[in-house]
């Protein structure tokens, strides 16, 4: 079925210059077929989606602290802040770039708008994902299935907006620039500078830059690009690409440079020796786990994992339907995916990211078959050509009778994009919307209500929470105006101090140790309040069970308040000391 306009009024369109003054002239380039239509709804909703999350990530706010800091000072910390327990200990900042980003960010557009950064970010990394399948497969409906494949793998880590995001866009950067010389007639990664006559002058300049900000945004997730260069360069060295050794030997011998080029640009940053001696030296010796965050139960079979062991069993289906060679390098960063996926699922994006980039050729080599045939560059040529030629052809090609590219379909996209603008947040405030509530955009009133209560009460004395509340409490004692209410602003300028935070790593080990003991109400948690001179604590009840039931039936204690619905805190303050009373007696 022929889905173009047809050409046999061309010349009465020629003859009269007022008929079809209107009519476009466009390359069909800009025509869409449905699998990209599809893929740009992916993309609207996945932004509209993140933009409307709440910021209920604990880390992100100490985070945001720690970069408002460096901003105020021009320097890095030292000690942990609103830690006074952290005095004189050793310091580490790791992702400093990270956090100056975030409170650039904020400083700039407000906290309102910090959704949307982060939806900047998701919907960046997941658009570089795509089009590092799309080199590999060369068809826009593959790469649909596995995109969707990909978010329906690793749907919980989106759920969170966290500052690890920028290690996740790291990553899918080094995959785009990579895919870019992917050949698909050898299923290898050929690093020769005739490779379609592009340059490897891209790989020398943007792999180095990105360990380079990787190191800086989020060290702590470069494994995974060390990862993929490694497993790259492993299927370069057992893989003959070519009959000619010599070509073999410049091919590994490029790779072998790209990769001691990016590892030494990354173990010659500074901040990775700062890291480096840090966790060697201190953290190792001092820093102790949070029991009730450090051995969750991983459950295997929970809606969770479901997602990913689809992904995993598709995939896997894949691998063993085709017909393609499985290389040593894939091979590696299959197995290692899965093992990373199934010990945590906090690196179930990672696992799933990996296991598509890794076996998108193996699933295009099964689809391939069924699916019709590939638009090319010069497909699309000879389609602008039959559309604009004067004369109609004896024939229609084969290919114009068979494209599913449609300006209609680009006209959908477009209205698709303007209703993401006009809802989104941003849109929203160009538009003339009321901003979002505080309780939708921080994802829950208690954390309003603790922030409050607390600056109610006289901050003397150190404040005793988890570190999960920490974190929430040492942004909320920093802020301004968009927390509190205007009865407390008088108080702004007094300071909480914290028994512990996010940045636990920065406490000595006996305060760690402690804290601990407290937490568990083990006996003796009266005494250490003392020694440390908490006035305050609050309890998460949901981990802090056997604290909230002592310290309510405690004398020097007093319940201040607590959240009345879900019942998630408790916050206690000490009791003021009654004097001695002298009776006369006779």
């Amino acid at each position: 079925m022929n889905r173009l306009p047809k050409h046999s009024n061309k010349e009465d369109l020629s003859d009269d210059p007022d008929k079809g003054s209107l009519l476009p002239n466009l390359s069909y380039r800009w025509a869409l077929t449905p699998s990209q239509l599809v893929l740009v709804l992916f993309f609207c909703i996945l932004f509209l989606v993140a933009n409307y999350l709440p910021l209920h990530s604990d880390s992100l706010w100490s985070h945001l602290t720690y970069g408002h800091w460096i901003l105020e000072n021009s320097t890095l910390p030292q000690e942990g802040l609103a830690l006074p327990l952290s005095q004189g200990v050793a310091s580490s900042s790791p992702g400093w770039l990270a956090q100056i980003l975030l409170a650039l960010t904020e400083k700039t557009l407000g906290t309102t708008l910090l959704p949307v950064f982060f939806s900047l970010l998701v919907v960046g990394s997941f658009y570089l994902l795509t089009k590092s399948f799309f080199h590999q497969t060369g068809r826009s409906s593959t790469t649909l299935f596995l995109i969707l494949l990909l978010f329906l793998a690793g749907k919980s880590a989106i759920g969170t907006l966290r500052p690890e995001w920028f290690g996740i866009t790291c990553f899918a950067a080094q995959c785009y620039l990579l895919s870019l010389y992917y050949c698909q007639e050898k299923n290898l990664f050929l690093l020769t500078p005739s490779q379609e006559g592009r340059s490897t002058m891209a790989l020398w300049v943007g792999l180095p830059l990105i360990s380079l900000l990787w190191m800086n945004l989020d060290p702590t997730s470069i494994f995974w690009g060390w990862l993929l260069l490694v497993a790259l360069g492993l299927e370069a060295f057992f893989t003959n690409h070519s009959s000619d050794l010599s070509a073999n030997r410049s091919h590994r011998r490029t790779w072998i440079y790209l990769i001691e080029l990016s590892f030494f640009i990354t173990i010659l940053n500074p901040d990775f020796i700062h890291l480096h001696f840090f966790l060697t030296q201190y953290a190792r010796e001092n820093f102790i786990p949070e029991p009730y965050l450090a051995q969750t139960t991983i459950e295997l079979f929970s809606f969770e994992y479901l997602g990913f062991f689809i992904f995993v069993a598709l995939l896997g289906l894949s691998l063993r339907l085709s017909k393609l060679p499985l290389t040593f390098g894939r091979l590696f960063l299959v197995v290692v995916a899965l093992l990373t996926g199934l010990v945590d699922s906090q690196n179930l994006l990672w696992s799933s990211a990996i296991f598509s980039f890794a076996l998108a050729p193996y699933f295009q080599s099964v689809v391939a078959p069924l699916l019709p045939k590939r638009e090319t560059n010069s497909d699309i040529k000879a389609l602008d050509d039959y559309l604009n030629s004067e004369e109609e052809p004896d024939e229609i090609p084969t290919f114009v009778r068979q494209t599913r590219r449609s300006f209609k379909n680009s006209l959908i996209a477009f209205l698709f994009l303007w209703l993401v603008f006009a809802f989104s947040t941003l849109g929203g405030m160009v538009l003339g919307s009321k901003p979002r509530p505080a309780y939708q955009l921080y994802g829950s009133p208690a954390l309003l209500e603790i922030a409050q209560k607390i600056k109610e009460e006289d901050p003397k004395g150190l404040l005793f929470s988890t570190t999960l509340w920490g974190d929430w409490i040492v942004y909320a004692n920093r802020q301004q105006t968009s927390l509190l209410s205007e009865k407390t602003h008088n108080q702004q300028d007094k300071k909480l101090e914290l028994f512990i935070h996010g940045q636990r790593g920065r406490l000595p080990k006996q305060a760690q140790e402690d804290y601990l003991h407290i937490l568990a109400a083990q006996p003796g948690w009266e005494a250490l309040l003392d020694k440390y001179n908490v006035q305050h604590v609050l309890v998460d009840i949901q981990h802090q069970k056997a604290l909230s039931q002592q310290i309510n039936s405690h004398p020097a204690w007093e319940r201040k308040g607590a959240d009345p619905q879900n019942l998630q805190w408790e916050l206690f303050s000490r009791r003021p000391l009654q004097p001695f009373q002298i009776t006369a007696t006779r």
